[in-house]
């Protein structure tokens, strides 16, 4: 899903700058969700995932 924000960000070029898409295996997106929680301060994290991490612990 990130990828294709990206894709439609840079086709209407809605932002100029890059864009990492970073894949953090584990937990179900648990680990990626807490690794952007822990960017506090850094305005340019954001995060997706799958349905079934609102089942996550």
């Amino acid at each position: 899903m990130s990828r294709t924000i990206v894709e439609i960000l840079q086709k209407h070029h809605l932002y100029d700058g890059n864009i990492l898409v970073e894949n953090r295996e584990g937990g179900s997106g648990a680990v990626g969700w807490n690794y952007v929680n822990q960017q506090k301060g850094y305005n340019y994290a954001i995060t997706s995932t799958s349905g079934n991490f609102i089942t996550t612990h």
